[in-house]
């Protein structure tokens, strides 16, 4: 739990808004809507990034800690939004580095 929460403040310093968090599990999830990207497809609205992070007890007895970044462009169709995974950006990669350096060390 107490890297849980170390997580949700890093996340918090860094813009990502939590998205869902699942005490039981110990598991979160918290995105940052990216505007600067442009594209030259009218259905292109943002990119959107996201951060999961799920967390257990490992076999030494510390807590074991997994963040996973990704990036979804978010298009607008007729179906409604319509989200594609893409390779994660840069942002997102820093943005889970700096999650693992500031709580990995439990």
């Amino acid at each position: 739990a107490d890297v849980v929460s170390c997580a949700r403040g890093k996340l918090k310093e860094l813009g990502y808004q939590q998205a869902s968090y699942d005490e039981i599990e110990n598991r979160m999830s918290a995105r940052k809507i990216d505007n600067t990207v442009h594209r030259p497809d009218p259905q292109f609205r943002r990119n959107v990034n996201r951060i999961e992070i799920e967390t257990a007890a490992g076999a030494d007895g510390k807590t074991a800690m997994k963040v996973v970044g990704h990036t979804f462009a978010e298009y607008s169709t007729q179906r409604g939004p319509t989200e594609v995974e893409e390779r994660a950006s840069t942002d997102v990669n820093e943005a889970s580095q700096a999650v693992v350096q500031a709580c990995g060390q439990a």
